[in-house]
């Protein structure tokens, strides 16, 4: 998305936790603010650095720890096929039908956190309190197995998927908090 607002698709070629190589049918000016909605990465804003034939090169304007968040998921990312099963999301993602849930941790300890998305695998969860990684815990009815971090939240694969996003979605939400 350009600073004037609009859209334009594009690919990222080569990416660093600093900056990206993007592809692109545009060539915005060199300084232009603009920001990336890259999958997997999400929302990157920075600034046009140099511009060549088949798009343009960004640096991102991202704090320390935004930069070592992105580090930790592009070497996810580059090691995938090498990571352990649990680790590979194996289902599409969708929305909850509610954000709010309780993570009930090993100890019985109750926290409140907030969904980011479900499927049929696990959970993306925003929390400030992060389980410990391979930590067994129970959000709303779905117990599952810690399997990341990631900057306030982390992924979680459910230990018993159910059938369909639909009861996952209705599993998490029948026990959730306000």
């Amino acid at each position: 998305m350009l600073a004037d607002g609009s859209e334009h698709n594009c690919c990222s070629v080569d990416i660093s936790p600093g900056s990206a190589a993007i592809s692109a049918d545009i060539r915005p000016p060199r300084g232009s603010r603009i920001i990336l909605y890259l999958d997997r990465l999400g929302r990157l804003e920075g600034e046009v650095q140099r511009v060549f034939e088949d798009g343009f090169a960004i640096s991102f304007s991202v704090s320390d720890a935004k930069k070592r968040r992105l580090a930790e998921d592009l070497t996810w990312l580059a090691n995938r096929d090498l990571a352990d099963f649990a680790n590979k999301r194996l289902s599409a993602r969708a929305e909850p039908t509610q954000e709010s849930a309780t993570m009930v941790l090993e100890d019985g300890t109750l926290r409140g956190v907030t969904l980011i998305d479900v499927s049929l695998s696990g959970l993306g969860v925003r929390s400030e309190l992060l389980p410990p990684i391979g930590s067994v815990i129970r959000i709303g009815a779905n117990r599952g197995r810690v399997v990341r971090h990631f900057e306030g939240g982390f992924g979680l694969s459910f230990t018993n998927p159910g059938a369909d996003v639909e009861a996952s979605r209705e599993k998490i939400t029948s026990n959730s908090t306000d």
